[in-house]
């Protein structure tokens, strides 16, 4: 036995209500069907297995009225980490909002959040985080995790992140800049790593140094030519 709840258009009274209501009683199959004018809503009680919901929908429709299944939306929001400008927001919010089962999805560039109303039947939200990676982001949880006496919301736990990541690139391009450009400007370089003298010590050097410099900043490449790529250039790009 199944029960479904339904929106019917096309009453103009309780006469109507009633004529549905005695049409879909009638049926063997049917255990109980009540309708209600006010809220123009069918809640049927049926076999399944003896009658279809398209039966159903076509019994009513011989009478002239049309039946429409009921959508359960649900709202989530969803925080975003890597939008570096509204370009960003944009393509997430065109991305969510291609899904089948997504009726609507608002992405705030100044929350870093995006608000998605969607049809949980159809649709859930580990598709809705996986259509932000898809675009380039990384989805934060729902709720942020407990780390113990202190809690960083997301954007100052991105933030954190990005800071070690320059310090490191800093460390690493100091050193590069001055053995790649200094001995143009005059500046003393060791006998072991001089371009006239060893230049493939010179060369690896330089590739040594540019290797953890270029890991992380490697959303520059994966971030940045994936939105590139998508006809939505960002920050990144």
């Amino acid at each position: 036995m199944k029960n479904k709840t339904f929106k019917v258009e096309g009453m103009t009274c309780t006469a109507c209500a009633n004529s549905i209501q005695r049409t879909l009683g009638k049926l063997d199959s049917v255990k109980e069907a009540n309708v209600n004018f006010a809220t123009e809503k069918l809640t049927i009680a049926f076999d399944d297995e003896e009658i279809s919901q398209e039966e159903i929908f076509e019994k009513v429709e011989k009478l002239g009225f049309e039946l429409k299944e009921e959508i359960d939306l649900k709202e989530v929001t969803i925080p975003i980490a890597g939008m570096t400008c509204s370009a960003c927001s944009n393509a997430v919010q065109r991305a969510l909002n291609k899904l089948d089962g997504v009726e609507e999805a608002f992405v705030n560039f100044a929350t870093e959040k995006a608000v998605v109303k969607y049809n949980s039947d159809k649709i859930r939200i580990s598709n809705l985080k996986a259509a932000i990676e898809k675009a380039g982001y990384k989805p934060l949880e729902l709720e942020i995790e407990d780390i113990g006496e202190e809690k960083l919301d997301p954007r100052e736990r991105e933030s954190k992140v990005l800071w070690i990541k320059f310090i490191i690139a800093t460390i690493f391009t100091i050193p590069l800049f001055y053995i790649s450009m200094g001995h143009m400007m005059g500046a003393p370089i060791p006998e072991i790593i001089n371009p006239d003298i060893n230049p493939m010590n010179f060369a690896l050097t330089q590739m040594f140094l540019t290797i953890p410099t270029m890991l992380v900043g490697y959303k520059f490449y994966t971030v940045g030519f994936r939105t590139l790529f998508k006809g939505s250039p960002n920050m990144d790009s």
